[in-house]
Parts: C-alpha cells; structure tokens; sequence
C-alpha cells in the first residue's frame, strides 16, 4: 500500500495551480487541482483535488462523480483532528472522515453520491488533504494474492475478485480493527470488525472490481487469497 508525506506534497502541487476556492472560518485553507476542477470518475480516475491549511476550514466548492472517493490526509499537531465531507447544497454532512488525536496520517475510501461538495476541518493543527476519485477498472487492477500492511487506516484498489475469497488478518494494537471491501458503488461487504488485538481468518464472496479497505489504529497484516 502506497505511504506518503503529504503536506510536503501539497505544498509542492500547490505551487503550480490557480485557487479555485475559499475558506470559512478562523483558519486558512488552500485549494487546488491538477487540471480542471470538474473532473470526474473514469478510466484510469479522476485528477486529484489538493487542500493544505492551518487551523480550522471548510475548503472551497468541489465536484465528485458517483462512486469511490479516497481521502488522503495528514495531521501535524497534538490536538484533534477532525474531518467532515458535506453537501454543498444541502450543508449536511455525508461522511465523518477523520476523527483522530494527534499526529496522524492515513488513507480511507467512502461510496458517495455525485454532487458539489466540501471538507469541513476542525483542528488547531496544521494539515492536508488530498480527494481522489481512483478508475473503476483498468490494466493496472491488483488480483489476489496480495499482502498488505501498515499501521495506519489505508487501502488497496482497484481490485479483481472472483468468487469466494480469503482474508487473514493481524492486528498488533487495541481500538477499532475494521477490514472491508468497498465496489465500485461504494456498496461495503464486512472483513473483520473488532477492537482489540486480533488474529484470524474469514471468507467472504465477491466479484467483479473492489476496493480492500482497512481501519486501524496500529500495526495491522492482511493476506487477501
């Protein structure tokens, strides 16, 4: 699974794009895109959408096409640090990204609508946040077996599944261990949910393009058969 300095990256990407967007609130957001900022979920993925800022924002406007969106997103402060993905339109929130304490780095897909949208942050910290809407398919899709690892949320995709499946899973730490596989909808099929150290095994059926997707707050293992 992929790892990465992301506020270092941010800042970098940052340097060659126009803002498309504000903030609100007593801290300062930065927004941009590789290209244009209606791009959406295809072949290959969609470009991604680049926030940096210090303190507490909500970002500019953004678009998502329908389907898997991945957030990848770092903290650097001792406080908390809390992320919400809200409909512009109506101002609810659609997903609770992140909720962490501390330094934090890590890497989650959600299902979402297609819609006009932005991330809510409240931290006292400085962070970044990159949104990534990864193809459905195509030539570079993983197939089992595969071995997976880290010690922070992440995931792995596109994956090709056919048919039963198994996962065998470690998990070296206390708090939430959640292993599950996402489609190409966003519809999730449960792995494994548990909340202490853990080592074990489960076969679950699924087909066609997936997305392995792992929460944990520790060192974690995962062999995907």
């Amino acid at each position: 699974m992929k790892r990465r300095t992301y506020l270092g990256l941010a800042v970098l990407a940052l340097a060659g794009c126009s803002s498309d967007g504000g903030n609100v609130g007593p801290g300062n957001a930065t927004t941009g895109t590789n290209e244009s900022s209606d791009a959406t979920t295809g072949e290959g993925g969609s470009d991604p959408r680049l926030f940096d800022g210090s303190g507490a924002a909500t970002t500019g406007t953004f678009e998502l096409g329908g389907g898997i969106t991945a957030f990848d997103m770092e903290h650097v402060g001792d406080g908390s640090f809390q992320v919400e993905l809200v409909d512009d339109a109506s101002g609810k929130v659609v997903e609770f990204v992140a909720n962490e304490m501390g330094q934090w780095q890590g890497r989650i897909p959600y299902g979402v609508d297609a819609g006009t949208y932005v991330l809510r942050v409240s931290t006292d910290g400085e962070w970044g946040i990159e949104v990534r809407q990864p193809g459905p398919s195509g030539s570079d899709a993983a197939e089992p077996s595969l071995s997976l690892s880290g010690d922070s949320p992440d995931y792995e995709g596109p994956v090709e599944f056919s048919g039963e499946t198994t996962f065998t899973g470690r998990y070296d730490s206390n708090g939430v261990f959640n292993v599950s596989v996402l489609d190409a909808e966003g519809d999730e099929t449960s792995v494994f949910t548990e909340m202490r150290s853990f080592e074990g095994e489960e076969t679950v059926a699924t087909d066609g393009t997936g997305w392995v997707r792992v929460v944990a707050n520790g060192a974690w293992e995962l062999a995907v058969e």
